[in-house]
């Protein structure tokens, strides 16, 4: 997934409780971003709702993520690192196969950190077994 909950860039399981297409499910994944100087990793969960029929649905999703981030110096003469836990709210569009296949999901993810908030944007896209 690019965005929302990730923050950045993550895989993800998403599973729903009762052998079907829609209802209720969560969502768990490990998220990834390195570049010169920074790295992040995310854990991602959530507990989300599929409502809709066929392969057309409105994704509703609230979850936590956590977030270890670590900071070096490029001249190597120091670094710093942190973590936190935010929490993420998911609406959107999500399209998936109701026999298995590609699915696709997009939509709005605000996120909730220190009394602050940042609205994000998220784009996912898999295969459903």
């Amino acid at each position: 997934m690019l965005g929302g909950s990730g923050p950045l860039l993550s895989v993800n399981y998403d599973r729903r409780f009762r052998n079907r297409v829609n209802g209720a499910g969560f969502a768990v994944g490990l998220g990834f971003f390195g570049e010169i100087g920074v790295s992040i990793f995310s854990i991602p969960v959530s507990v989300n709702y599929l409502l809709g029929r066929n392969s057309h649905f409105l994704e509703i999703a609230g979850g936590a993520t956590f977030i270890s981030a670590r900071a070096t110096d490029i001249f190597g003469s120091g670094s710093s690192s942190g973590s936190l836990v935010f929490y993420h709210i998911n609406a959107g569009y999500h399209y998936q196969p109701t026999k298995g296949g590609f699915f696709f999901r997009g939509g709005i993810s605000p996120l909730f950190f220190g009394g602050e908030y940042v609205t994000s944007y998220y784009l996912g896209f898999g295969h459903n077994f």
